[in-house]
């Protein structure tokens, strides 16, 4: 089954600047990657720029692409180590 299908201003791509390592940087990801990416700076009790810079310090790859990364495995963890509900037969499977 399909999951839900993201609204367009989720999709809309936004360019925003840091300092970060003592440069002027700039990232581009959909706005629905810096909405859960301020989300979990904001739960950490932390500003963006300083996430930023730790994300930054480890990365091996382009920063927006270690962002997004780093975006997808916390909520991967999140969702491990929350309660799951038992998965509904789809057409009669698993019955």
């Amino acid at each position: 089954m399909p999951g839900p299908v993201p609204a367009a201003d989720d999709e809309e791509l936004l360019r925003r600047s840091f300092r970060i390592a003592g440069h002027q940087t700039s990232i581009s990801m959909e706005r629905a990657f810096w909405d859960q990416f301020r989300a979990m700076a904001d739960a950490d009790g932390r500003s963006m720029t300083d996430l930023i810079a730790d994300i930054d310090a480890q990365r091996s790859a382009g920063l927006s692409r270690a962002l997004r990364v780093y975006i997808l495995k916390r909520l991967q963890g999140a969702a491990q180590t929350s309660p799951t509900t038992p998965a509904l037969p789809i057409n009669g499977e698993n019955q």
